[in-house]
């Protein structure tokens, strides 16, 4: 790493001077470090955590969440103090005329440069609180001061004096946060212990592996639960109010009711951010009416606690829900089946941790034993249920990209669906209805593509005890009418351990489901 500062070595490189000379057991010159005596005191932290933003409404691949490391004092505590705080996160520089083609080229291949990005924790919050409606998860580290300040004198090299190889699958934002913990306790050998890729929740669970995570962890609730929380109290008198408003100006200007105020607020904050204080002209109008009105009303409403909305939604973070990774294997009347996924969650999954999360598994392969065999690469298959009673309406869809190998017939399969979804009576319980088109490409003239229009419909109840599901998927081409029905349940014996049945119109199976 060349040192881009004209200061001395020791001041460039703080860090490393002073592992050297514990190390070597010597002492070398000190020369006055102005600018780093400064980012110290600045950052003034004795205390670190690491944080993990959960998964937001929509996109299931958010699953995978993000991480990012928080300096404090313990000696500034309180929620002024909180957002006045840093955070501190790893993220790769690409130029702005890099199509997306070449962006995942270049990630994966780690040709751009890695920097950690140091912050005030407000920042944070507005992007993940606010803007993609995330609720944050906070780990406190049982790391000393003097490892805090270690940690403080490594960053000072990186951020000014050097940059680190991004790699998106394995050597990412995760794993260079988890190695930068590492830095103060090398003995741990935290990075060694990550999977080949290496998402989010794993660095959370090697931490706590390593005994480096104390009790209690923090829970910082997404504007939306807060929605959410308002709207649960309200009578359905106030919900019917509550929906009608943000169109109804004047309306709004005779409504008294301060939990429906209250919720309006939140609302238009959240939207607000989400355009990024950009507003249409008659939006922007109803929320400063939204504001006036409500700062006219005497009553004071007390805030909304982040555990009291952790435990309403019975909510838990994801990397304490079943592990990443799954294996299935099945048996049926006729043949016996194998599974695996990289990443997986099912519909019906343990719900713990997945919370907002319909449908994602991605990078695997179904081998199903027969005359011939008939197996199956997957490369992701997603769907986002989004139920209409929802605070913020958003289409729910479906995506599937695999290959299919049966026989003298293979080919690339893709299949897309977007349509609508509800609750049943309560948010385990949801039925949707997805229109879909279907392409089946054969890479061969003896095999013939087909191409097909229809609709997904189905139903499921999720729960941490048991899971049911029952789909209906209709499809017409010009050659064929196809239909499915399809059954399932899990029944879970452990966290990560559970009995999987399954049954359509030719056949049932039962086996067994591990999350590794």
């Amino acid at each position: 790493m060349r040192n881009r500062s004209s200061k001395p070595a020791a001041c460039a490189y703080p860090a490393r001077k002073k592992w050297l000379e514990k190390r070597l057991g010597v002492r070398w010159p000190s020369p006055s470090c102005p600018e780093v005596s400064d980012w110290l005191n600045r950052l003034h932290a004795n205390r670190a955590s690491l944080v993990f933003a959960g998964p937001y409404s929509g996109n299931p691949a958010s699953v995978m969440g993000h991480t990012f490391l928080r300096l404090y004092s313990d000696e500034k505590i309180g929620a002024r103090h909180d957002l006045l705080s840093y955070a501190v996160g790893f993220l790769a520089v690409s130029p702005p005329q890099d199509s997306r083609a070449m962006y995942m080229v270049r990630g994966l291949t780690g040709q751009y440069p890695g920097y950690f990005e140091v912050e005030p924790l407000y920042v944070k919050l507005g992007l993940y609180n606010n803007s993609e409606s995330r609720d944050l998860w906070e780990q406190p580290l049982n790391l000393s001061e003097a490892e805090v300040e270690f940690l403080e004198l490594y960053l000072w090299e990186f951020t000014f004096n050097g940059s680190i190889p991004y790699f998106f699958l394995d050597e990412n934002c995760s794993y260079r946060l988890l190695s930068l913990v590492e830095v103060v306790r090398p003995e741990l050998n935290l990075v060694e212990s990550l999977p080949v890729i290496v998402l989010p929740p794993d660095t959370i669970r090697a931490v706590m592996r390593a005994g480096l995570a104390e009790s209690p962890s923090r829970y910082r609730s997404s504007i939306l639960r807060k929605i959410e929380l308002r709207r649960d109290r309200m009578r359905p008198d106030q919900r019917t109010l509550f929906r009608h408003l943000p169109t109804d100006k004047n309306l709004l200007l005779k409504t008294h009711d301060t939990l429906v105020l209250d919720a309006l607020v939140d609302q238009w904050t959240y939207r607000n951010y989400r355009a990024q204080a950009n507003l249409p002209a008659d939006e922007k109008s109803i929320f400063e009416a939204t504001l006036t009105q409500r700062a006219s009303e005497p009553e004071v409403s007390a805030p909304i606690d982040d555990e009291e909305v952790r435990r309403h939604f019975a909510l838990s973070p994801t990397y304490l829900g079943h592990a990443t990774s799954s294996a299935t294997a099945v048996l049926g009347a006729a043949n016996a089946k194998e599974s695996y996924r990289m990443g997986a969650h099912g519909l019906i999954d343990p719900p713990d941790g997945y919370d907002g999360i319909g449908q994602i598994e991605y990078l695997g392969f179904d081998l199903e034993q027969g005359r011939p065999a008939k197996w199956r690469a997957l490369l992701v298959d997603a769907k986002a249920i989004e139920p209409i009673q929802a605070i913020e309406f958003k289409p729910s869809w479906s995506a599937l990209i695999d290959y299919v190998g049966n026989g003298s017939r293979s080919g690339a399969h893709f299949s897309g669906g977007i349509g609508t979804a509800a609750n049943l009576g309560s948010r385990q319980a949801q039925i949707y209805f997805l229109p879909l088109a279907e392409a089946f490409l054969a890479p061969s003239p003896a095999s013939s593509s087909l191409f097909s229009v229809g609709y997904d419909f189905g139903a499921y109840f999720n729960s941490n005890r048991f899971g049911v599901l029952v789909d209906y998927k209709w499809l017409w081409s010009r050659m064929i009418t196809r239909q499915r029905v399809q059954v399932e349940a899990y029944l879970p014996i452990r966290k990560n351990l559970g009995v999987k049945l399954a049954a359509n119109l030719d056949q049932a199976a039962i086996g067994i489901k591990t999350f590794f």
